[in-house]
């Protein structure tokens, strides 16, 4: 079941290849959108300081926390219209995807982001506080760690290994059942509450679901590891740097289009029961 939906996700990557590109191109120009403002906003609040050479070359905690000490509110705002603008583009992503790859895959993905960007924005939003949650638990969970486990070493693991390792486990959970719910969404055309629900019960139920979304997850992740080794060979030449970066986000890019793919199969498949018929 779970090798037949990986093939399925990369037989819809095959048949509609031109959609890798599209969300390829589509997540540079948001990428642009955000760090131009983003940067700008940086140099506001480091160039001041003096220290701007210095976190350029290394990364230094204290100093970093002394300057957001000295920022003002106001310079911190800068950086919070980020999320929302993240959160809108993954929805309009989604609707498009799963709309475009949904039955035969000959939908369109200008029409599904139409017919559900709201709705898909409202679903992210309902599981927006599930994974803040989740996050505060992690650091929860390595606080009371700490209490127990004392030491250099302990406090090595459990803020570098422990705490990070749980909050990306429960972000990549809460994103699974985020996908789902919009899967049905779009495929099985459900109402926004009878999606969520859906979305936290279907991967308990079809255990195949979770199985191939962790496949895909770790072809995205292998594409970000291979950065530094790219990074690392080809570093004395700026264009093929470039390139070679552009290379690993196409491929992230083609992944995350395999997996809607897949997604959209497992909603679509008669042996699956629509919300509302039979559960």
């Amino acid at each position: 079941m779970i090798g037949r939906l990986f093939a399925l996700g990369i037989e819809g990557l095959r048949r509609r290849f031109g959609l890798a590109m599209l969300v390829w191109g589509a997540n540079l120009a948001v990428a642009l959108a955000i760090s131009v403002p983003a940067i700008t906003a940086l140099n506001s609040i480091v160039g001041p300081s003096g220290f701007g050479d210095d976190l350029a070359r290394s990364f230094d905690l204290v100093l970093w926390s002394d300057i957001l000490d000295r920022t003002s509110l106001d310079g911190l705002l800068h950086f919070v219209w980020i999320i929302p603008t993240y959160m809108i583009w993954k929805s309009l992503l989604a609707a498009g995807l799963l709309h475009a790859l949904a039955g035969s895959g000959t939908g369109s993905f200008v029409q599904g982001i139409r017919r559900f960007w709201a709705r898909s924005l409202a679903i992210g939003l309902v599981f927006l506080p599930v994974a803040v949650l989740g996050v505060v638990g992690a650091v929860l969970s390595g606080v009371l760690l700490s209490a127990v486990w004392t030491g250099e070493v302990a406090r090595f693991w459990i803020g570098v290994v422990v705490i990070p390792t749980l909050i990306f486990c429960i972000l990549a959970a809460v994103i699974l059942l985020r996908d789902v719910a919009r899967g049905v969404l779009v495929v099985q055309e459900q109402p926004v509450w009878t999606a969520v629900a859906a979305g936290f019960m279907r991967p308990f139920q079809r255990g195949a679901i979770a199985a191939v979304y962790g496949a895909w997850l770790l072809v995205t992740a292998s594409t970000i590891a291979l950065w530094p080794v790219v990074e690392m060979h080809v570093a004395q030449s700026a264009v093929t740097l470039f390139l070679s970066l552009q290379a690993l986000l196409f491929c992230r890019a083609a992944a995350t289009v395999a997996w809607h793919a897949s997604l959209a199969a497992v909603c679509d498949e008669p042996s699956v029961p629509h919300v509302g018929e039979g559960n």
